[in-house]
């Protein structure tokens, strides 16, 4: 049927024709896979994949074995479930190939190398529509699916892929494919790409045992990185204890903030009495205010794990000496924060929401004012005011009211236009409100539509790392 029509009412009568057959879920849908018109082959391979038509999944896999593959990424993503969901030695050949394809979107070839590695313990849901649909029962050839992926490990763990790379290594991991190891070691000692690709190498060396493990360890120590160089950092700590007062020191003189922190960190619970002489060291610097603000609170965390008697002494003299100011119990939050996690707070936290009222580079709510260049406006000190204390300092333009009317009804948000016979209010819980000024019996400055308590809804280290974010929007 697909080969009958031309032009546009060909198109139509077999779009039609495909969906006629969707709605009857029959298999001679399939016929249609081979469609010229990609609107038409789509339709197709949706109607299989997703209604399920389970007895023409055999049709939509087989089209992996084309010479040329779909070119289409909504078909070739069913074939890779449909490949997926068969299980059989073939199939994992097939997904292995379009794994390899360097001419398939990066984001399929992940598909294709993630469902290889899921290949023995299949969950019961499609992987593209999320609709529960559990496999045939049988045998799965985890087996197939192994040797499949080592012999693709060649043109997936490559440079200049950096997204599949850490897919391809991840699964390479998980099936404990030993042939990834001189791939793995190479994107290490040859500084391939980014840090979270070397991360990525090391972390699968380290799960495969790799006997090169010790020796790209080595390397890594010296990656120009620090989140590497981090990494290596922790992982030699774990492996021989004694190490750590010597290696803190060096991370404490050369180190970046984040290596400092993560190398004070370590004092906290690293059994050596070298550590708990180094960490003593660093408190008697925060008591004598010698200790950079971007370190405090790690510090005080160390200490506060080791529980020792002297260490907890030395915290108890600095919080004697702590500011006596509104950002006092809140001081560590000012420097030092992770702006890529502070990041993360902003976006997707559920207990502070902060995008629901605040946009970053028009991304967010309009109640509060736009933070773009606020870094570049305002102080550290001044962001983590307006964070506890939201109340204290308002945005021009973002003063808040609080509104009654004749009727009783009382309304609180930012003006937005007050202008005319109305003034109008945009609030987090109401929206965009239009009141006639002539119906309004009072109206007083509010408090910030941005409630009090962050300071204790978020951790200090989840403050310290929104602060870092703030500040980081220049």
């Amino acid at each position: 049927p697909h080969a009958r029509g031309h032009g546009r009412r060909g198109v139509l009568g077999r779009m039609g024709g495909a969906l006629a057959l969707r709605r009857l879920q029959s298999t001679k849908v399939a016929a249609f896979l081979a469609d010229k018109d990609v609107l038409v082959a789509r339709e197709a391979a949706r109607a299989i994949n997703d209604v399920p038509i389970e007895d023409a999944n055999g049709d939509l896999a087989a089209l992996g074995t084309l010479t040329a593959l779909p070119k289409d990424e909504v078909v070739l993503s069913r074939v890779v479930e449909a490949n997926f969901r068969a299980g059989t030695a073939t199939s994992a050949q097939w997904l292995a190939r379009i794994a390899g394809d360097s001419k398939v979107a990066t984001h399929t070839r992940q598909e294709a190398v993630a469902a290889l590695a899921d290949f023995a313990t299949p969950q019961p849901r499609n992987r593209l529509t999320g609709a529960y649909r559990p496999l045939p029962q049988g045998k799965r050839d985890a087996e197939g699916a192994a040797t499949a992926l080592a012999a693709s490990l060649n043109k997936l763990l490559v440079r200049g892929q950096p997204d599949l790379f850490r897919t391809a290594a991840g699964a390479a991991g998980r099936m404990k494919l030993q042939a990834a190891v001189p791939y793995l070691a190479r994107a290490v000692a040859q500084r391939w790409d980014t840090d979270a690709v070397r991360i990525a190498a090391l972390t699968t060396l380290k799960d495969l045992q790799a006997p090169e493990f010790a020796q790209v360890l080595s390397r890594a120590s010296k990656d120009p990185t620090p989140r590497v160089r981090l990494w290596a950092l922790k992982e030699r700590v774990a492996i021989d204890p004694t190490l750590a007062p010597a290696l803190v020191g060096e991370a404490l003189k050369k180190g970046s903030v984040g290596e400092k922190q993560a190398a004070i960190g370590l004092l906290g619970w690293v059994q050596d009495p070298g550590a708990e002489a180094k960490l003593a060291g660093l408190l008697d610097e925060l008591v004598a205010g010698k200790l950079p603000l971007a370190l405090s609170l790690d510090v005080q965390d160390a200490a506060k794990k080791r529980n020792a008697p002297a260490l907890l002494a030395k915290l108890d003299a600095y919080e004697k000496k702590r500011p006596d100011t509104d950002i006092g119990p809140y001081i560590e939050a000012v420097d030092g924060g992770d702006p890529e996690m502070g990041q993360r707070i902003f976006m997707y936290n559920s207990l502070v929401q902060c995008r629901r009222c605040h946009s970053v580079e028009g991304h967010g709510g309009e109640v509060g004012p736009e933070l773009k260049g606020v870094g570049k406006r305002r102080s550290r000190q001044y962001l983590l005011e307006s964070v506890v204390f939201p109340s204290k300092h308002f945005a021009a333009g973002f003063e808040s009211v609080l509104v009654t009317m004749k009727d009783g009804a009382v309304h609180g948000g930012t003006v937005k236009k007050d202008a005319g016979p109305t003034l109008k209010l945009v609030s987090a819980e109401e929206g965009e409100l239009t009141l006639l000024k002539k119906e309004i019996a009072s109206r007083e400055p509010g408090a910030s539509g941005m409630p009090d308590g962050f300071g204790s809804i978020l951790k200090k280290r989840e403050l310290r790392d929104l602060i870092a974010f703030l500040a980081g929007q220049k």
